[in-house]
């Protein structure tokens, strides 16, 4: 795993919020190699307004040491003066003056070096690496639950006085505090807990270690009885009792610095392998700390574990790293890691030195035999994990690692638990090459790894997932000739709890499903075609395999005229509300629901829609539709029909709802994104159809027309049109946003008048509009308009395709005799018709 992070990397202009007026400066501090951070220096601003901070300190809204960021600075141009770390001297000239933008970053990059003074003795060396220490509190309640707000002062060589998460403590995390540069020596500890509780038996002193870790486990109590004073001044050790109780995991800390012992170095990783298998880099996933230069473990488990460290680029161990470590529970481990600049060493001059004599003289005695150590074998672990967090698991994998001399071995992970050990190899480099990867996985890149003698190396080897396999889906309609039929609907269900719904919208026969996931699909046909019966296998399977069509046939013979059932002739309603044991989960105050707003669908000339967020998962639902009465619709737009279905899958944006109370059709379809639009005439929903295209319908009045995509709620795609006049707009939308067509369309109606043989009005009858194939094009009934006066007037909002279709009474008033069917021819526009019974 590599760090998430680099030491030279700036702010963008959006990390630190400003207000208008004001920006950010922000200092890059580095030793001499333009990579190290360097921690201890201030600036100095003066100008619009007076700023004077140093790193670290008040101020400084950056933690990390050789970063100073100061906030909310006056926009304007500002003197500069930058006081250097104690012992640095600035590399070169530090520019006299900066200018500050209101609402942007100001970058300043500073570099020192070491002053020219004399290098200390390597008594002084050793004095100074091991002048300061790490302090760390481990505070919990009884029971080993984390306890926070706890005030912790120690006195001896110097003064610190730290709250869990206040200024000093270096640990972001509630109950543990960590204080860092901590100088040597004895400290007596007091102890502040909050407000009713109590210490239990602390421990009244702390021994800081140089260049180490001191850990102090303390654990608190409510007080039994009130508390005289707030602060409580330590006076025993932890009893066993006591210590028994701490967490079951502990804490690795690891300290990493140059040869100095005190400049930190970021960008070090360790791994460790035992119980489980960490790897963690500085600041990255896993580090609690966020200060450069220190890993700080959370939750290890306890127990015994391999030690591998990565070392930055151009940077080499200083010292031997310990190669193994044990982790207490509730105790913090210790971990000092010391780095150089890697350094290319020239050959000396003995080196290249060629001797000009050659011994004449034979030595007289063999010279006895010297026996040699056997050089004692190494290990290598590898992990294989995920690359999606880095720490899952991947078992089954297969690797060939090679020695720098070409001799292969290979190894399967035969027990599946992501670890791979190689024993017995020899020292030194060895190329990693993963031969078979976990199932649904990429293999990892291959990679070279030191083995040590007689000691164990780890390497972690991630697998990015393999892309979804994928085919097409589609269901076919005919008659038992083998005639395409138009208009069925399908729904279908598939691997992983896969789902697909659509329609035969372009009404070629042929239902485009879209591209599904390859495995095993079982094809169900919700609605047949207009005019036909259902199918008589209305359930079929099929098999999709990669970059394959999967198709299923379904027949429908034709239902004789006289046993077509239509949807029954209902007044048009005022309100629908979509209902079902999912409101709750979309922002009602209760599931099933009928007046919920939340649920509820919006009118577009007789059509209603809309769109809701419902989980996943198999959900029936019903439609409550308003009028004269409440009525709760179900299959066939019926108030006796069974509750419909929508299938739910994994990944849904929304699903789209839809009633047409003209045809009764009803639609429920879940899509991945939900497709809106935006128009200067308002907002429209947009219908998923056929080949990954979304269609709408709208008024719009005459003028410049602005339409603008939403997928998702984000805008993708923007047009304009000049209308001449009022009218209806017609638009699809292309699975990528792109606008594929806008245009006007011409709307059509018809008006029935309905009377007697004398010619009076009849009130109160029903009619339906049906095509030559059975398929109901309209129906309205003589009192949607709000008068029953035996005018009968059905809508085509959308167009209707000119030809000749058969009207039919579909509610017959009460006491007059029922009309015979007849035959109408529609155009675009206005149409009229009598009938007479």
């Amino acid at each position: 795993m590599t760090p998430t992070a680099t030491a030279t990397t700036l702010p963008t202009a959006t990390a630190t919020a400003t207000p208008p007026g004001e920006g950010v400066l922000v200092a890059q501090v580095f030793a001499e190699d333009g990579a190290t951070p360097l921690g201890g220096a201030c600036i100095a601003l003066t100008g619009a307004g007076a700023y004077s901070v140093c790193d670290d300190g008040e101020g400084d809204a950056d933690p990390s040491a050789g970063t100073i960021e100061i906030g909310n600075v006056l926009a304007g141009d500002y003197s500069l003066v930058v006081q250097s770390p104690q012992d640095y001297e600035p590399v070169s000239d530090v520019p006299p003056s900066i200018r500050v933008e209101a609402g942007q970053v100001a970058p300043l990059r500073l570099t020192f070096r070491r002053a020219a003074t004399p290098l200390p003795t390597e008594e002084a060396t050793v004095a100074v690496q091991e002048a300061v220490g790490v302090v760390f509190f481990a505070l919990a309640l009884e029971d080993g639950t984390p306890f926070g707000g706890v005030c912790l002062r120690l006195t001896g060589p110097a003064t610190y006085e730290v709250c869990d998460d206040g200024d000093r403590d270096v640990d972001p995390t509630a109950g543990a505090v960590e204080i860092d540069n901590v100088t040597a020596g004895d400290y007596t500890l007091t102890v502040s807990p909050p407000d009713g509780y109590e210490a239990v038996n602390p421990q009244p002193s702390v021994q800081v270690p140089p260049a180490d870790v001191a850990q102090v486990p303390l654990t608190f109590r409510p007080v039994a009885t009130p508390v005289e004073t707030a602060v409580s001044t330590v006076t025993t050790q932890p009893t066993e009792e006591a210590t028994a109780e701490l967490p079951a995991d502990g804490v690795v800390v690891a300290q990493v610095h140059l040869e100095d012992g005190v400049t930190p170095l970021g960008g070090v990783c360790v791994a460790l392998t035992g119980p489980v298998t960490l790897n963690v880099c500085d600041n990255g996933e896993g580090d609690a700390d966020p200060s450069e230069g220190t890993i700080e473990i959370a939750a290890v488990a306890a127990g015994d574990y391999a030690v591998a460290v990565q070392a930055p680029a151009d940077f080499e161990a200083a010292g031997d790293n310990p190669p193994t470590l044990r982790v207490e529970p509730g105790q913090v481990v210790p971990l000092v890691l010391t780095f150089r600049p890697v350094a290319v060493q020239a050959p000396t001059e003995a080196a290249t030195e060629i001797p000009t004599e050659i011994p004449t003289e034979v030595p007289t005695e063999i010279p006895t035999e010297v026996s040699t150590a056997e050089p004692v074998p190494g290990i290598l672990v590898i992990s294989k994990v995920a690359a999606a967090d880095g720490t899952t698991p991947l078992g089954g994998a297969c690797f060939t690692v090679t020695a720098s001399d070409g001799s292969p071995i290979e190894l399967c992970d035969d027990d599946g638990d992501g670890v791979t050990r190689f024993e017995g190899l020899a020292a030194g480099d060895w190329m990693i090459h993963e031969t078979r990867a976990p199932e649904g996985y990429t293999p990892g890149p291959d990679q070279t790894v030191t083995v040590p003698e007689g000691a164990e190396a780890t390497a972690v080897v991630l697998n990015e997932a393999l892309p979804p396999q994928e085919g097409t889906l589609s269901a076919i309609a005919a008659d038992p000739d083998g005639n395409a039929l138009a208009g069925a609907c399908y729904a279908a269900t598939g691997p992983d709890g896969a789902a697909v719904d659509g329609c035969d919208d372009d009404g070629d026969g042929r239902a485009d499903l879209g591209e599904v996931p390859v495995g095993d699909w079982l094809v169900r046909q919700t609605d047949p075609p207009p005019g036909h019966d259902p199918a008589d296998s209305s359930e079929q399977s099929v098999a999709v395999a990669a970059d394959q069509p999967g198709e299923v046939r379904f027949v429908n013979a034709p239902t004789p005229p006289d046993q077509r059932r239509l949807p029954p002739p209902l007044p048009r309603p005022s309100a629908v509300t979509v209902v079902g044991a999912f409101q709750d989960e979309v922002g009602c105050p209760q599931d099933n629901d009928p007046t919920c707003p939340v649920t509820a669908l919006t009118e577009n000339r007789g059509v209603w829609t809309g769109s809701l967020p419902i989980p996943a998962g198999t959900h029936p639902f019903r439609l409550v539709a308003r009028s004269d009465v409440e009525r709760s619709l179900g299959q066939g737009a019926d108030p006796n029909g069974d509750d419909l279905v929508v299938i739910v899958p994994e990944g849904s944006a929304a699903v789209y709802f839809e009633y047409n109370s003209a045809t009764g059709r009803i639609i429920a379809a879940p899509r991945p994104v939900r497709a809106q639009l935006a128009t200067s005439a308002g907002g429209v929903e947009l219908r998923p159809i056929e080949h990954g295209l979304f269609e709408g319908f709208f008024d719009a009045p005459a003028g410049t027309l602005t339409v603008q995509v939403l997928f998702n709620g984000q805008p993708v795609s923007e047009d304009q049109k000049e209308l001449d006049r009022d009218g209806r707009i017609h638009i699809v939308v292309g699975a990528d946003g792109a606008i594929v067509t806008i245009e006007g369309i011409d709307t059509a109606r018809i008006t029935v008048a309905r009377t007697d043989s004398a010619g009076a009005a009849v009130t109160g009858a029903c009619f339906a509009v049906l095509a030559d194939n059975g398929a109901l094009a309209g129906q309205a009934c003589d009192a949607d308009d709000g008068t029953a006066d035996g005018i009968t007037t059905i809508d085509f909002p959308n167009g209707i395709r000119e030809a000749a279709y058969t009207l039919k009474e579909t509610l017959t008033p009460e006491g007059a005799s029922s009309a015979p069917d007849q035959t109408v021819d529609l155009r675009l526009g206005d149409n009229q018709a009598q009938v007479i019974a």
